[in-house]
Parts: structure tokens; sequence; C-alpha cells
């Protein structure tokens, strides 16, 4: 068994492109990594994958403690981003992530299994460079879409307080969520 340590934003350059993955798993990731670096991180996954390999992701929509700088994902969010690389590669396959109510956060997961997609490994890196491109976009798009959502909701408990403890809690977690936003889109200036 061979355990590699690093910046999963370095994965491409950890791992080698011709080792292939009967299972890849993404737990508890997709918030701790800067924005930019999903597109990469899921195309790598991909390519790396055996011809009946399984790419698990699974992450939080919410945290129940906000962390400085931590970015969760929605389910929606992370659906169009790899339905998107899924029409770029010109497969019917589609992702399908699900969600659900923990006792303390909302979480949700993705599976995708290399068979269905039905693109080789070849047509996935000679697309490369133009899917990651149009994943950054669109992931521009949604800190945007974001940003100003969180705006929104600020604004509000600037105007009209936070009253109740519920409303003491979505308030910092608001702040959490447009600090690490702003600090997104700042790194990706």
């Amino acid at each position: 068994m061979e355990f590699l340590h690093g910046d999963l934003g370095n994965f491409s350059k950890l791992v080698p492109p011709d080792r292939k993955f009967d299972f890849i798993s993404c737990t508890n990731t997709a918030h701790e990594m800067h924005p930019g670096c999903f597109a990469n991180l899921f195309l790598d996954s991909l390519l790396r994958l055996s011809d009946s390999g399984e790419l698990f992701i699974y992450d939080m929509e919410s945290l129940t403690n906000p962390e400085l700088g931590a970015l969760p994902w929605r389910s929606q969010e992370i659906g169009e981003l790899i339905n998107a690389a899924f029409d770029s590669l010109q497969t019917a396959f589609r992702a399908r992530p699900s969600a659900w109510q923990h006792s303390t956060c909302r979480g949700w997961s993705v599976t995708i299994q290399r068979h269905y997609i039905g693109v080789t490994s070849e047509a996935i890196t000679a697309k490369r460079e133009e899917l990651a491109k149009r994943l950054e976009g669109m992931i521009d798009n949604l800190l945007n879409n974001r940003i100003r959502e969180c705006g929104k909701v600020l604004e509000s408990f600037c105007k009209y307080g936070a009253d109740t403890a519920e409303d003491q809690n979505a308030k910092i977690g608001a702040l959490y969520e447009f600090w690490a936003l702003y600090h997104a889109k700042e790194m990706r200036a």
C-alpha cells in the first residue's frame, strides 16, 4: 500500500498520469480547496480512473462550525460544473449529486463510474485545456452569484439586526462565507 502526501492542487504532479485507480474518493475536501483547483482535480481524477473505476466526491453544503477561508459548494453547483464538463465531452452521461440533511449540516455526494461516461482518456486529454477554461469560467460566475447573495444577506442584517440566536449564527456564517468568497476571487485575479 502506498500513501502520498501533498496539496490536492498538485494532484497531477503527485500522481503520474499513467497511474490508474479503481476507486478515487474525495471526502470533505472540496470546501478546503481553492475553488479554481476543483476543475483540475476533477479532470485529473477522471483521467486516472481505470476503465471500471469509480470517483466518489462527498462534502458539506454548510459547516456547523464555520472555518475561515472554507467555501462549501452546493450540490446544484457541483452538478452544473460536472455536467458542463460532460457536455463539452459530448457524452450523454449526467451526474446527479444527491443532497441530504445531517443532524448538524447539509451534505452532498456524487458518484461517477468511468465506464458510463463512454469517453476515452485521449478524448479527455485532447479537450482538457478547453474543459478547464470552461469550468473555471463557470466557477467565476458561481462565485460572483454567491458574493451577491451573501451581500444581500449581510445587508439585511445591517438594516434589521440579528434578533435571535439563530439569526446571530446565520450572520456569523454569512461573514465567514463572504470572507471565503472574497478571498477566492482575490486569489483568482
